[in-house]
């Protein structure tokens, strides 16, 4: 069922919770679906306790292929507070927070912070895409390809080598 169709009340008929228990850890289905993403990948972005690097994407996609049809379904949205957008600002701010830390330096340049958005969009569509698609190809090979088209600020920040696309 799309998102957009997803009434509050339904879902929580559904969970046998009263909406003011929703209403208190979450603004609509769009913040509750933001919240389910964050809690699926978090941990392996860079900056996290988890595994920055090659290994944290491969860890990250490979949860979004675990719950593919729900994050399906929540990336065809295209509303104002849909998951893709979420998902964007979420990349940005992570990756410009992780080069502040690595710099030490507050202000990022205009070509990092080009290049920081300039990859998060694509990687957005990319993964999107490989989300619709199937999955295909695997989360080890996904992540390595997207790892090969990263601007150096990125590498830097992740943690691996530049290498050239092939």
């Amino acid at each position: 069922m799309p998102l957009s169709r997803i009434r509050v009340n339904d879902l929580c008929d559904r969970c046998g919770i009263h909406r003011r228990t929703f209403y208190n850890h979450f603004r609509d289905v769009y913040d509750l679906t933001a919240w389910i993403f964050n809690q699926a990948v978090d941990a392996y972005l860079p900056g996290a306790a988890g595994n920055p690097g090659t290994t944290g994407m491969i860890t990250a996609l490979k949860r979004l292929k675990e719950n593919a049809p729900f994050f399906r379904c929540a990336l065809q949205e295209d509303s104002q507070n849909a998951l893709g957008r979420h998902i964007l600002n979420h990349d940005i701010q992570i990756y410009e927070k992780e080069l502040q830390r690595i710099t030490g330096k507050m202000v990022i340049s205009r070509s990092n912070r080009f290049a920081i958005r300039y990859y998060c969009y694509g990687s957005l569509g990319a993964s999107r895409s490989w989300l619709l698609s199937g999955c295909q190809p695997s989360p080890e090979e996904m992540a390595s390809l997207m790892i090969s088209v990263m601007p150096p600020v990125l590498h830097e920040i992740f943690g691996t080598n530049s290498r050239k696309p092939s």
